[in-house]
C-alpha cells in the first residue's frame, strides 16, 4: 500500500511538471519590455511633485527611507544571528543598503522610485 501511494504521489507530481511551461519562445525573450505611455506618465508626475517640494519635505521623506534602510539592515543582522544567511554576504547586502540611501540623497532623487527598476 506505501508504495502505491508513493507511486501515486511520484507520478501526480511528474504529471504537474509537464503541465507547467518551462520555456519561453525566442521572440517573447528577444522583444524588449517597454513600458506602458500610463507608466511614464506617472512618473513624470511624481518627479514633478517631488521638485515642487520643499527641502524640509525633501528631508523628511530622506529620513522615512533611511528608517526603513535601518530596519532592512536590522532583519540582515538577525538573519545572520539566526544563520539564514552567511555573515560576508550580510555585510554586502548592508553595504549595499547603506550605499543606496547615500546615493539617493547625494543626487537629490526621489527615495522611493528608480527608473528602470520593475
Amino acid at each position: 500500500m506505501q508504495i502505491m501511494k508513493k507511486y501515486l504521489l511520484s507520478l501526480g507530481m511528474a504529471l504537474c511538471l509537464c503541465l507547467i511551461p518551462l520555456a519561453v519562445s525566442a521572440e517573447e525573450q528577444a522583444k524588449p519590455q517597454e513600458r506602458p505611455a500610463s507608466i511614464e506618465m506617472e512618473w513624470q508626475r511624481l518627479n514633478e511633485t517631488w521638485n515642487n517640494l520643499s527641502d524640509r519635505q525633501k528631508n523628511q521623506l530622506y529620513k522615512a527611507r533611511e528608517a526603513v534602510d535601518r530596519a532592512d539592515c536590522k532583519f540582515i543582522d538577525r538573519a545572520v544571528d539566526h544563520k539564514l544567511i552567511d555573515k560576508e554576504i550580510g555585510e554586502r547586502m548592508k553595504d549595499h543598503i547603506k550605499n543606496r540611501s547615500a546615493r539617493i540623497r547625494e543626487s537629490g532623487d526621489l527615495p522611493m522610485f528608480h527608473r528602470g527598476v520593475r
